[in-house]
């Protein structure tokens, strides 16, 4: 049986002491991120290039990259965890804020999460212990 991790932003350096931390537990982690890879880490059987941003707002794309991941996750998971590593932070005065920065920051930090469990809803139940 398999422990699989997803983690989000992989390619930052939280994301990068994150996808360490799973391989040394022993997980077979697999990175999303919108950079090219660079962790040495990760190779390109388990790395997705994937801006969430686009993920959220165009179906087509979240269907591939939803597909992608499918044919990535081992048939015997014994462990499924998602971690959303991945945010988008706007850092300018509150007055100079505008619509665009909103929903930059709300697509990333909040949609993209919930759409990547509905994706994989059925195999996180399947791997739930109680």
């Amino acid at each position: 049986m398999t422990k699989f991790v997803l983690i989000t932003g992989s390619e930052g350096d939280i994301g990068k002491a994150l996808v360490k931390t799973f391989l040394d537990d022993g997980f077979q982690v697999l990175g999303l991120d919108k950079l090219n890879p660079s962790n040495k880490n990760l190779d390109s059987t388990n790395f997705i290039k994937c801006d969430l941003s686009e993920y959220v707002k165009k179906i087509n794309y979240r269907n591939k990259i939803n597909n992608n991941i499918k044919k990535i996750l081992p048939k015997n998971i014994s462990k499924l965890v998602i971690v959303n590593n991945a945010a988008v932070q706007i850092l300018k005065p509150v007055d100079k804020i505008i619509y665009e920065d909103f929903e930059t920051s709300y697509t990333t930090n909040s949609l993209a999460p919930i759409f990547l469990t509905q994706s994989l809803l059925k195999e996180l139940k399947a791997s739930v212990s109680y």
